[in-house]
């Protein structure tokens, strides 16, 4: 078939509006990995929370978690990739968000019993920031920026959640800092409203993981498509062979793709699937 490789983002495109994968969703995937097209997960959740998404669906590919900065196998939960930062960046980089009057995050592959990542309170803890640490039901330690230093050291993902205008403040201050040492970016999670400050080591997101999968199989990015909703998807939609954006998807996002597919309410990625496999050399 054309396409070898389908890589879809999780929330707002392969989950709808309630955070459930519908069963036509699930039965359109299944049905174009047997044609031969590998179906992979693409997502800024951490793997704990990506993987019963990846169990519920059924396949048995690579699940690529935190934006590209981490691959894992939902069959045996082997890490395939970790791209982390120095732990003096990752330092920094909380030391920025603090000073700046956000909380921070440090992001770890702890899946099998460990920590999910350290969570250093600033001044004034964000609201926002409690909500999240609520549904985790204990997976995370709260700490200083002495305590973290073991998560430091194996960091992914420095982050925070808050209110846009302080996020959009820390990125300018750590724009300042780290210039292009790192790759950051604020969003807006729309399925979960809440705002986002996330940063990565530079060259880390889901298309450059992408490519090194693609690579790894013998697929040329030609023959790979790639469909998401949110600015953390643009890479992939534009660098794939076929990019595809949801109905539901931010105009950016529109903006670089090939095809527009109805929304995640919509049944789109069953739409999606019919595509490729109507899709012809």
């Amino acid at each position: 078939m054309k396409y070898r490789m389908l890589v879809a983002d999780m929330d707002g495109t392969v989950l709808d509006s309630q955070h459930a994968v519908s069963q036509g969703t699930i039965e359109a995937l299944r049905r174009l990995d047997e044609a031969g097209c590998r179906v992979v997960l693409a997502t800024g959740r951490n793997y704990r929370t990506a993987l019963p998404v990846a169990q519920r669906i059924g396949l048995d590919w690579p699940v690529i978690c935190l934006n590209g900065g981490l691959v894992k196998h939902p069959r045996d939960h082997r890490t395939l990739e970790a791209r982390t930062l120095s732990a003096a960046t990752a330092r920094g980089l909380a030391e920025t968000l603090l000073a700046s009057g956000a909380d921070a995050f440090a992001f770890v592959d702890g899946y099998g019993g460990e920590h999910d990542f350290a969570y250093i309170p600033g001044a004034r803890p964000s609201p926002e920031a409690a909500r999240f640490l609520k549904s985790y039901s204990g997976l995370h330690v709260v700490t200083d920026l002495d305590g973290a230093e073991e998560a430091f050291a194996r960091c992914i993902e420095v982050g925070s959640i808050a209110d846009g205008e302080t996020l959009r403040r820390c990125a300018d201050a750590v724009r300042a800092r780290f210039d292009s040492q790192v790759h950051q970016m604020v969003i807006y999670a729309p399925n979960f409203d809440l705002w986002l400050f996330e940063a990565f080591a530079a060259g880390v997101n889901k298309w450059t993981a992408v490519e090194r999968l693609a690579a790894q199989w013998g697929i040329g990015t030609e023959a790979v498509a790639a469909v998401g909703d949110d600015i953390n998807d643009i890479q992939m939609v534009s660098g794939a062979g076929l990019g595809i954006a949801m109905g539901n998807a931010a105009e950016a996002v529109r903006a670089a793709a090939q095809r527009i597919a109805p929304t995640n309410d919509q049944g789109g990625m069953e739409t999606v699937v019919q595509w490729l496999l109507d899709a012809r050399d």
